[in-house]
Order: C-alpha cells, then sequence, then structure tokens
C-alpha cells in the first residue's frame, strides 16, 4: 500500500513539473528594474511586469530606472524595448512618462549598431500602461 501511494505522489510531481522536468510559465514577475539589471539571466524568457520612465526612438526604444537617467541618457541604468511589433503599445504620447510594462524578457545583448550597453530588452509587450505622476496625485 505504501508502495502505491508513492508511486502516485511520485506520478503526480512529475505531471506538476511536466515530464522533462521543465516549469511551465503560469504567470508573470512583478520585479525590480535593479533586480533585472543586475540579474538579466535568472530572467531570459519569462514574462516579467517593471515599472520605468520610457523613451520611445527609433528601432529599440528603453524603460529607464529613474526620470533623472531618462534626462541624462544613463544607458546602463535602462532596459531595451523591440519596437519592431510593439507598435500598439510605444507611442509619442507616453515618451518621457513613468509607465508599468509587462513584457517578455531576453537577456541577449541588444543587436550591433546601437551605441549604448544595456543588459537585455523586453521583446515581446504584453500590456502598457501609464502611471499617474506624483503632481497629479
Amino acid at each position: 500500500m505504501k508502495a502505491i501511494i508513492c508511486i502516485c505522489l511520485l506520478l503526480g510531481a512529475g505531471v506538476a513539473q511536466g515530464w522533462d522536468g521543465e516549469r511551465s510559465e503560469e504567470f508573470s514577475y512583478g520585479i525590480s528594474m535593479v533586480h533585472l539589471i543586475a540579474h538579466p539571466e535568472r530572467f531570459d524568457g519569462r514574462t516579467v511586469i517593471l515599472q520605468g520612465y520610457l523613451k520611445v526612438r527609433g528601432s529599440h526604444s528603453a524603460l529607464f530606472i529613474s526620470h533623472r537617467d531618462l534626462e541624462d541618457g544613463l544607458t546602463f541604468n535602462s532596459v531595451g524595448i523591440k519596437n519592431d511589433g510593439n507598435e500598439e503599445f510605444l507611442s509619442a504620447r507616453n515618451d518621457g512618462q513613468a509607465v508599468l510594462i509587462e513584457a517578455v524578457f531576453a537577456a541577449d545583448p541588444i543587436p550591433p549598431g546601437l551605441d549604448y550597453p544595456m543588459s537585455g530588452q523586453l521583446v515581446t509587450l504584453v500590456s502598457l500602461s501609464p502611471m499617474q505622476s506624483a503632481s497629479t496625485r
């Protein structure tokens, strides 16, 4: 009887994790930009929710940790955003604004030709919501 219970538990654990041992992605990770920039490999291929300041430009945009970093162009304090395929979310009205973004993160480096370092990029945007500024609260 104990053997049957053990087998059932092992089979249940195998089904819960998937037969190949891989976890299925069923939720988004709400994390800080600082944590993502410091550990990009931990979130490669996962859906993340980030708060930051959006800069829309050219073929790649960026999400900055703070408005001051955006103004100063401190790209090492930002995450790239692939514009191609994300046009419905990236508009001029959100440029320079605080936003909440849910997107799939890729830890791979930005393609050559961009003159600034970043820890990775948001490749598939799921949602983008403007946030209230402190002056309107």
